[in-house]
Formats: structure tokens, sequence, C-alpha cells
């Protein structure tokens, strides 16, 4: 007799409930998620209460329209401008807590922002991007801990010549990670969430990054996620070119790569679908139909650098650089680091997958070419206008308070945030004051 699985005999609701039940084996952090949060939060949702607001403009007289709607868009602008800076704050107290509790436990980091997250009225999908960062966070901090504990073990301490101890565990760590033994000096400093490697010597920072001494030679450190010989460990090598570094350097470019590891937790929401429409295209097209396709995937690809961009410019302002010199890092300098088109070979890949749909003999080269500059001149101007933003928001911010901020809003809407703002601050109310008096670093001259 053929055995039946139990759930056939399940009533539709039996069933729901026993699909609810499994949800947080597949999925950590809604376990996390549940244990903290049992009830449910009162959320606002900026899209579903704009969509609110239209129609209860409906139902009001024509000749009250105007004033009501004036009255609801400015108060939905100031619970969206707190959500905002309740975020940040959320953010900014889970980095504190956790740089005096490496160890803490999901529950215990989240029970620490608890309060504040039922404060802010989080929707389900930014109490979700909490949640698994605090998973992701705990998880990559486990991995950490469990190699150092093995290799501090496995491995006698040994003292070098300045002294210091535990070199010796240090180098097989090493050794293990990058498949070979280091020519000079190297230091780790362990991070809550990176293994920061400090290299001394120029040949082992080349090899372990994989590049050549000199593209070395221009580099002053990197987080690299290439496949070495500890696979768990990818996600959390950050290397340092030390040379003539002062202690200064040293310190911009562990809190640069910490910032990407920072941001690494709370990726982006609706990413596009990376699939490319090129390759859709059947054998039997016309040119049209070709440079429409090519058209998308260079949206696409440009839309996955505006992620890069935004992660950039948070790490650099973490740094304490400039608007100006960030700037000219991702849109001018000649080194090429930051032109993503030319360091992915963008317009080479497009033009090789094309070929295998052209017709023989059709050039389109040029047609490639000239979409993505035009997609380039965009993405300039949106990342000049994105700095800009940041230039106006700087005033009222202390550098702490800004990044979080700034994180948790699609780059191309910082200009948005910036101007709903400045108009939150122009209006010089008191009530307006009193929303937002809770967050201590607002500029004194709104």
């Amino acid at each position: 007799m053929e055995k039946r699985n139990i759930k056939e005999y399940l009533s539709p609701r039996e069933k729901t409930r026993e699909m609810v039940r499994e949800i947080p084996e597949k999925a950590p952090w809604i376990k996390s998620l549940l244990k903290v949060f049992v009830k449910p939060i009162v959320s606002f949702e900026p899209e579903k209460e704009l969509a609110r607001i239209k129609e209860e403009i409906k139902k009001v007289p024509k000749g009250q329209q105007s004033q009501f709607r004036r009255e609801k868009i400015e108060n939905f602008k100031l619970k969206f401008i707190w959500q905002r800076l309740r975020l940040g704050q959320i953010q900014n107290k889970l980095e504190d807590f956790i740089e005096k509790n490496f160890d803490a436990s999901e529950e215990q980091i989240l029970a620490h922002i608890k309060e504040d997250i039922k404060e802010a009225k989080l929707d389900f999908v930014q109490r979700r991007k909490i949640v698994s960062a605090v998973c992701s966070y705990v998880g990559r901090h486990g991995t950490i801990k469990r190699y150092l504990k093995a290799f501090q073990k496995k491995y006698p301490f040994s003292e070098d010549k300045e002294g210091e101890t535990n070199i010796g565990w240090q180098e097989k760590l090493f050794k293990a990670i990058f498949g070979f033994q280091p020519r000079g000096k190297i230091r780790l400093v362990p991070r809550p969430m990176v293994l920061f490697w400090r290299l001394f010597d120029i040949e082992d920072f080349a090899r372990a990054r994989g590049c050549t001494v000199e593209k070395a030679k221009k580099m002053g450190g990197s987080k690299i996620s290439r496949k070495f010989g500890l696979p768990d460990l990818r996600e959390v090598i950050v290397l340092e070119n030390v040379g003539q570094h002062s202690y200064e350097k040293t310190l911009h470019d562990l809190t640069h790569e910490e910032r990407h590891a920072i941001k690494e937790l709370i990726p982006e929401i609706k990413l596009p679908e990376r699939r490319l429409a090129i390759e859709q295209l059947s054998k039997r097209i016309t040119i049209e139909n070709l440079r429409i396709a090519i058209f998308q995937d260079v949206r696409k690809e440009f839309h996955f650098y505006r992620i890069k961009a935004k992660d950039e410019i948070l790490a650099y302002l973490n740094g304490s650089l400039s608007i100006d010199s960030i700037r000219f890092i991702l849109l001018e300098a000649k080194d090429g680091l930051y032109d993503y088109p030319e360091k992915y070979k963008l317009v080479k890949k497009l033009e090789e997958r094309a070929q295998k749909v052209c017709p023989v003999g059709q050039d389109i080269r040029p047609m490639i070419e000239a979409i993505v500059k035009g997609r380039a001149k965009e993405y300039n101007k949106l990342i000049t206008r994105a700095l800009e933003a940041v230039r106006d928001l700087q005033p009222h911010f202390s550098q702490k308070d800004l990044i979080p901020l700034l994180s948790h809003e699609p780059i191309e809407k910082w200009p948005r945030l910036a101007r709903l703002m400045k108009e939150i601050l122009d209006l010089k109310k008191i009530d307006n004051l009193r929303v937002l008096n809770n967050y201590s670093t607002l500029s004194s001259r709104a």
C-alpha cells in the first residue's frame, strides 16, 4: 500500500497552520522576529499611507480639498522624516551595542532595540531587514570566533623579534586562508565582523589580493571575496597594504572597510532581476529589438553600479572625507577604480553576448558604446545630485547619525530626503519641533 503524506489529510486551515509552523526552520531571521515581537506592531508604511490620504481627499468637499491635502501631506512628511531618523538611531544603537558586546546572541541584540522598533512603527519589510541583519551578524561573528579559537588552540604561541606574542597561529591562519607562507611581517586585528590583516610586505599583499605588484602599489587596502582556502571566511577578509601608512591611515582603512561590512548586512530592497535581455532574444531579430535589449541590460548594470557607489560614499563619509574629495574619487580619478563600466568591461561583454544573436558581419559596437556613454552621463549626474544632498544634510547631523540615515534610502532618493528635511526645518513650528525633539543632533537652527 502506498504510504501517504500526513499533510494530505489536513484541512486547508490546518495546512496553513503547519506551513506557518515550519517557516522559522527555513528562515532563521523569522524565528528571532517571532521571539522578540510576539504581538503585531502598528506600522507606518509610507506608500500605503499616501494611498490612504488620496482616498480620504476624495471624500472631502471640493472647496476644502486643497487645505485638507496640504495638512495631510505636511503631517505625512513629518512622520516620514521622523521614522527615517528613528531608523538611523536604531542602527547606531545596534552598532554601539555590538561594539561593546561582540558575543551577544540574536535575542539579546534584538531585545536591546525592541522598544525603539515599536516606537518607530516600522513596517514588516523594515523589521525584516533589521532582524535579518542581526542574524547575519551573529552568524558571521560566530564563524570568525570559531576559527580564531581553533587556530589559537591548535598552534602554540610564539614570540617575534619585537616581543609580540600570538604570531605563530596568525601565520598558520594566514596560510590556511591564502595558501602561502607570508614573506614579511603580518598582524591580524580581529573585529566583530571582519578579520583585518595588516600586511607589511608588498608582495604578500599582491599575492593575497590576487593582483600584480604594480597594481598593489596603488592600493591602500581592500575587502576581498574571491575563493581561497577557507570558504567560510570568504566575506570577512580585509587586507591593508601597510607600506608607509600612518596610524591615522590605518584607522581610516579599517573604518572604511568595516562600513562595507555593515552595509552588506543591510542589503538594498527590490534589486532588479539580473537576467539579461539580450540572451532572451531569438536569432531572428531586428536591430531595433537588439538596441532595446542592450538598453535594458545597460540599465540593469548601472543600477548595480549605483548600489556600489552608495556603499563607497557611506564608507568614505565614515572616514570623514569631504564631499568634493568623494566626488573626485568616484567620478574623476584616473586610476579607474570606480569607473565601473570600464572595470567590469561592460562594452566588451555586451558585444560578445549580442554577437550570438546578431546578424553576421553587423558592427554593433558603436551602438553599444553610445548607449553606455549616455547611461554613464545620467549616472554621473545622479551621483553628483546625491552628494549635493549629503552636503545639504551635513549641517544638521553628526557624521555618526547621517550615515545610518542615508543607508536606509536608495541613493537616487537622497535629494528627496534632503528636500523634505529642509522643508520641515524651514517650517519652524513648535509642533514640528516637538515631533523631532528626540533626535538630539538636529540643528538648533531649526
